[in-house]
């Protein structure tokens, strides 16, 4: 076993440097909607995923779903979504995006695609496919949801 460890060659502080770099830019764009990424990813959940349940918008994001209770709250106060029941069991919630949740998301989407093409063009397509299928490869079978993304 080595003992030379070296912070900047370690392959959880890359990614991790990684995945922060593209969060900041990404919440740069956010930052001027007021959203956070959890925010978008539940905006995105809705309008491009069409999912309406509270649960299924926190399984398909990979959180606990408390954390999207609390999100929901924020952006139904935004003005961004509403929340109703179900009309055959009042114990469902059901979500949608209301006509200016439905504007931001249109705003926004075209930011996240302008910061997904700044990091993938560094690499060649054959490169970049490699990469996304170690990226899942990497996060297979963890399954345990975050409490932030």
């Amino acid at each position: 076993m080595t003992t030379d460890y070296h912070l900047h060659q370690a392959f959880g502080y890359r990614i991790s440097r990684l995945a922060r770099l593209i969060e900041r830019r990404f919440e740069e764009h956010l930052a001027a909607f007021d959203l956070t990424r959890l925010n978008w990813c539940i905006l995105s959940a809705l309008g491009h995923e069409h999912l309406i349940r509270p649960s299924d918008i926190a399984d398909y994001i990979g959180v606990a779903r408390p954390v999207i209770s609390r999100s929901l709250r924020a952006l139904e106060q935004a003005g961004l979504v509403e929340r109703s029941t179900a009309k055959t069991d009042k114990r469902e919630v059901r979500v949608q995006l209301t006509d200016k949740g439905r504007a931001c998301l249109d705003q926004i989407t075209p930011l996240a695609f302008e910061v997904a093409d700044h990091f993938s063009c560094k690499l060649a397509p054959d490169d970049l496919a490699r990469f996304e299928t170690a990226l899942v490869q990497l996060s297979d079978d963890e399954a345990d949801p975050l409490t932030m993304i």
